[in-house]
């Protein structure tokens, strides 16, 4: 149903393109053989003598200005526009809409036409026209509620026509009430360095005095408005599940995003306004059971064993109801974080802490009470607990400041995978060689087969000590047929064991050191973006006091929402203190120190011994 007006806007669609009973001849296109200057001087023609009105079915999705939208057809526009339309004012009901909401922006996005968009912005807009003026037409809603960004983002799918529209002044950060995600969250799972800038527009920072900054923070369409004790979520677009800020970021497992510093100050000021005091309660519960583990497992070999020894039992005991705490703790984020809880490295440890202290306990407590020594396996299993728990002991520690040894432990911890690679080529190696020693061994000996797991046990030592163990394994073939055969095997076996597991451990060490020391700190960001994550997941289940505290905590993020703060050497927190800083209103955002405090939009106190005294600017 179209005007011959909107057959001269776009003659490429439509069932007159392929109509049998109007066209000459079968499937001929409408118009062939015409150039598009031919078309556009037919439709300007038209337009002049006023045998067609541009207005024409204005409202009606067919109409020429909607249909040249559509078609990324921006000469057909121009002649409309030179006509005497407005197409700012062209708007259609789409598809199931119910009022005339849809734009010429919409539809442009719809089909991803930069040219559409850039068109408009040059007519009708003045080149140094702000933001937020762009936005009173590009950022407008449709009836469904989605506005031109979102159908870029979730139909098109066109990236380039979404970085333009942010240019444009659309609203990234507006969660589309049709699919509950924004388009930052649709481009944290699609298109991160997108992401990246979106966030990145998000902080204003002015330099100041004395090396510090004034940043301007917005946490609406990241994390507020929330809903009681849950911030702001977003569905997934690939399983329809629903996710932080926070979360999307982690899962992208991109450092850079980390870093962004809007990003820094949200994972700040939620660390210092509830994910801290979590965290330590987390850490004195683990310091007591180590502590509790190292006096049963160590003590017994030191030369205070004797001193120990009457306190056996009690100890066992107290580290029982610790490791209940600990068990506890694990199993509520479990609950809070399903599959997710095992992506961090360290959740594998606390993994083997519950499985192993049952084990040593009641080999401990058994030991003690019949009065004999404990068995080889305990004993073993203890001495490498010890190592790994003083590991977990650094993951712990590593989360408080960037400026401690949390980057650097990342690093050393990211060695680990590096180490395996080497090792299962060795395993394949054993393997391999194995099999053609066994047959060689075998091979007209006169005496028993020689068992296989001998053969493997024999080349692990040749691997394991090295040249002397090498010259000792030279007359293994003597007097075998094969003889000759079985050197050349074991000077290759040697060769491909030294020279390819060296080098092999050696590129990979290099590798995985120079990917982990890049950019540390924002690698420190991502582990403490995962922690407080994990930490407000877990708050958000606990009926005893966690959700009460993240309510409030989201209250006075939404009453400080737009104040500047002062960035330094130190984040900034909330003050928790009631009264707020100064015992009257809302608490402030403050540097963790007792020199600056961020107090209005634009007011900064400076303190010395003899009060306070004012600079406004």
């Amino acid at each position: 149903c179209r005007s011959p007006l909107s057959m001269l806007a776009r003659p490429d669609v439509g069932f007159l393109g392929r109509c049998e009973v109007l066209c000459y001849q079968p499937g001929q296109a409408l118009l062939p053989g015409i150039s598009t200057r031919c078309r556009l001087e037919l439709l300007r023609r038209v337009l002049a003598s006023g045998v067609a009105s541009p207005r024409f079915m204005k409202g009606y999705w067919a109409n020429p200005a909607t249909m040249a939208a559509l078609g990324d057809k921006v000469g057909t526009l121009a002649a409309l526009h030179e006509a005497g339309l407005d197409l700012r004012t062209v708007c259609v009901e789409w598809l199931l809409h119910t009022s005339m909401t849809f734009t010429l922006a919409h539809a442009a996005a719809y089909n991803g036409s930069i040219k559409v968009l850039q068109y408009m912005a040059e007519t009708y807009f003045d080149p140094t026209a702000k933001p937020e003026e762009l936005a009173t037409y590009f950022d407008r809603p449709d009836g469904m509620g989605a506005t031109a960004l979102d159908l870029a983002m979730s139909v098109s799918r066109s990236e380039a026509t979404a970085d333009t529209l942010l240019d444009l002044g659309c609203d990234a950060f507006r969660r589309d009430p049709r699919t509950q995600s924004s388009v930052l969250s649709l481009s944290l799972e699609r298109n991160l360095p997108l992401a990246e800038k979106i966030l990145a527009s998000r902080s204003r920072k002015k330099q100041m005095w004395f090396g510090n900054s004034l940043v301007r923070t917005d946490y609406s369409g990241l994390v507020l408005p929330a809903s009681g004790s849950i911030g702001l979520q977003f569905r997934v677009q690939q399983n329809d599940e629903e996710l932080s800020l926070e979360e999307l970021i982690a899962a992208s497992t991109n450092k850079n995003l980390a870093g962004v510093e809007i990003i820094k100050s949200l994972i700040d000021v939620k660390w210092q306004g509830f994910a801290r005091e979590h965290y330590l309660r987390s850490l004195e519960e683990y310091v007591l059971l180590f502590v509790l583990v190292a006096a049963i497992a160590v003590g017994g070999f030191t030369e205070r064993a004797a001193l120990l020894l009457p306190f056996q039992t009690p100890l066992l005991l107290a580290t029982a109801v610790a490791w209940g705490l600990f068990v506890r703790k694990q199993a509520s984020e479990i609950s809070a974080n399903g599959q997710s809880y095992l992506r961090e490295g360290s959740k594998f440890i606390d993994v083997g802490i519950m499985v192993y202290l049952p084990t040593t306990i009641v080999g401990h407590l058994s030991s003690t009470w019949s009065h004999e020594a404990l068995t080889p396996a305990i004993v073993g299993l203890d001495a490498v607990s010890q190592i790994f728990m003083s590991w977990r002991l650094l993951f712990y520690l590593s989360a408080f400041e960037p400026s401690s040894f949390g980057p650097f432990l990342l690093v050393v911890t990211s060695l680990f995978p590096a180490v395996l690679e080497p090792l299962g080529f060795i395993v394949l190696v054993l393997l391999t060689f194995a099999n053609a020693f066994t047959m060689v061994w075998n091979y007209g000996s006169g005496q028993e087969p020689r068992p296989y797991l001998d053969v493997l046990a024999k080349e692990a030592r040749i691997v394991l000590k090295g040249a002397q163990d090498f010259e000792d394994s030279s007359s293994l073939f003597r007097g075998l047929p094969l003889e000759g055969l079985g050197d050349v095997l074991l000077l290759v076996f040697a060769a491909v064991v030294v020279l390819g597991s060296v080098g092999l451990f050696q590129s990979t060490v290099d590798r995985t050191v120079k990917t982990a020391s890049q950019d540390p700190d924002q690698q420190f960001q991502l582990l403490r973006l995962s922690l407080v994550k994990r930490i407000e997941r877990e708050m958000q289940g606990d009926l005893d006091g966690g959700q009460a505290i993240l309510e409030r905590f989201y209250q006075e993020l939404g009453r400080q929402e737009g104040r500047a703060r002062i960035s330094a050497n130190q984040p900034p927190r909330l003050l928790r203190a009631a009264g707020g800083a100064e015992g009257g209103g809302p608490p402030v955002a403050t540097r963790a120190g007792p020199k600056w405090k961020a107090l209005g939009a634009a007011e900064l106190r400076t303190r010395d011994g003899q009060g306070f005294s004012r600079f406004r600017g």
